[in-house]
């Protein structure tokens, strides 16, 4: 989003209609090389790249595969940097226990952060293999 407010502002100052200041903003998004695939969106996306592109970036299936590959392989690096954080503790929560839900309505700068009745643990959902 940050790109793209930076292009609108531009195109205004510079007296760009916004339509046009938009189109750019996408276009160039399309057409550069995600770090991850290494492959833009558009072949991605629309497998022989834009129309508009000259010359056209023609995604072959081996890329393809190569790209979802690598992108799945990202996303696990990740996962497993995120999940293996020193912040993120195991919960000793057991079916049965009695826990507070936190206040996600809360409308009022004074209202408490967890609603005033406690719930009972029912079923867990248990993300460990």
């Amino acid at each position: 989003m940050r790109p793209l407010g930076k292009s609108m502002k531009t195109g205004r100052h510079s007296g760009i209609p916004e339509k046009e200041s938009l189109k750019n903003v996408l276009k160039n998004y399309r057409k550069t090389p995600h770090p991850a695939t290494n492959l833009p969106p558009a072949a991605m996306s629309f497998h022989h790249g834009q129309r508009l592109d000259f010359p056209r970036r023609h995604a072959t299936d081996e890329e393809m595969s190569r790209a979802r590959e690598a992108d799945q392989k990202k996303k696990m690096e990740n996962e497993s940097k995120v999940n293996g954080s020193k912040y993120r503790k195991k919960s000793h929560f057991i079916i049965g226990d009695n826990v507070l839900i936190r206040n996600y309505n809360k409308s009022r700068k004074f209202d408490t952060l967890f609603l005033p009745e406690a719930f009972k643990i029912i079923d867990m959902n248990r993300g460990e293999t």
